[in-house]
């Protein structure tokens, strides 16, 4: 793996020659790239899971870009990643523009064929993208989930390659807000704690598509570099805490970004695909203010090793398993917080009884007649 941090002055990157194709001529980010990947030693994935060949492609490639906010360039707050703040989340959505867009700057350069985006973040305001589709760089398009889900399409092999931006680690890092999926779990499969970079990789690689270059904190670079040392990184800060980064001057990120983007396709038949070894594993482990204590009293529930184990005839089984702990242990936690707000405010239990007491008196909804 490659982290595209250069040493370089702007003048320098300036200079870089133009990368052709896939079949021309090797760019200077290329061969950075390259001088760095070959310094690693031989590498084994962890147990329980695989780095498989990838299909060579003869032609231009078509790519997909994943992206996220808490790892962009220029964020070093939560408030520029969710719209509860407008002013600062409009902040964010600027940066997420000028991530995405030099990205697509640099496969543009390589002569891909296709450039597809896909927005994985939820900000929480409406159905809208992060990033709207008036301000995508021309040579990309938005992927429209409802005309056909992410699963289905990667299953259909509608692209060669996807890139990752915007990412961020998993807990347990350090990382700048670090989570997968939703703040207060680590998901556990096979043995490995997963970002969500590990399971869009798994997902990719079950349709033969393997993930080419990623963007993000020093945290994730270093998770990375251990779990898919293939991929070409792009280290856009660098997380001081779980809440803060120092960052890097956004012109030098642009740079690496366009240039990395261009190593990435260069590379790409070099890449593997990330895969699971039977048999299926998994463990939920809660992130605090999430605990299984609320659980102590439940029967068949042992977690005396902080964490509560699955396993599944395949890797969706377990992913669905955990999701269910998961969904458990937060609606504990709502309960719990809930009968805190009720103990500080006699309005909020008086409306409670009547709540409940309307419902118990209007008795439950008749059953429906199955369908014949």
């Amino acid at each position: 793996m490659a982290i595209l941090h250069y040493m370089t002055t702007t003048k320098e990157r300036n200079n870089v020659t133009p990368h052709l194709t896939p079949r021309g001529t090797a760019s200077v980010a290329l061969m950075i790239a390259l001088a760095c990947a070959s310094s690693l030693p031989a590498q084994e994935p962890p147990q329980g899971w695989a780095w498989k060949p990838v299909a060579p492609v003869l032609n231009p490639l078509r790519v997909l870009i994943i992206y996220d906010m808490e790892g962009l360039s220029g964020i070093d707050r939560q408030a520029m990643t969710s719209c509860k703040d407008l002013a600062s989340y409009a902040a964010g959505q600027d940066r997420l523009a000028e991530d995405v867009n030099a990205v697509v700057e640099g496969l543009v350069a390589t002569g891909v064929a296709k450039i597809d985006v896909i927005d994985r973040h939820g900000s929480g305001c409406d159905a809208t993208p992060d990033l709207p589709a008036s301000r995508l760089h021309p040579r990309a398009t938005h992927v429209d989930e409802t005309s056909g889900a992410l699963f289905t399409r990667v299953t259909q092999h509608q692209w060669d390659a996807i890139a990752l931006v915007g990412a961020h680690a998993s807990p347990g890092h350090n990382g700048f807000l670090e989570h997968v999926g939703s703040f207060g779990i680590e998901r556990i499969i096979n043995g490995v704690s997963v970002s969500e970079g590990e399971q869009q990789g798994l997902m990719a690689g079950s349709g033969g598509i393997p993930i080419i270059f990623a963007s993000g904190d020093d945290r994730l670079g270093a998770q990375l570099k251990e779990r898919m040392p293939w991929v070409t990184f792009v280290e856009v800060k660098r997380a001081t805490s779980r809440s803060s980064a120092a960052l890097r001057p956004a012109d030098a990120v642009r740079a690496d970004l366009i240039a990395g983007a261009r190593a990435a396709v260069g590379g790409r038949d070099r890449a593997r695909l990330l895969a699971l070894v039977p048999p299926f594993t998994g463990a939920y482990k809660p992130v605090w203010p999430n605990t299984l204590e609320p659980l102590k009293a439940l029967p068949g529930f042992d977690i005396s090793e902080g964490l509560i184990r699955v396993t599944g005839a395949t890797p969706r089984d377990v992913n669905l398993a955990i999701n269910q702990i998961s969904n458990l242990v937060a609606g504990v936690h709502t309960a719990n917080a809930h009968w805190e707000s009720v103990d500080r405010d006699s309005k909020l239990d008086r409306f409670r009884d009547s709540l409940f007491m309307s419902q118990w008196h209007a008795g439950p909804p008749p059953r429906q007649t199955p369908l014949r």
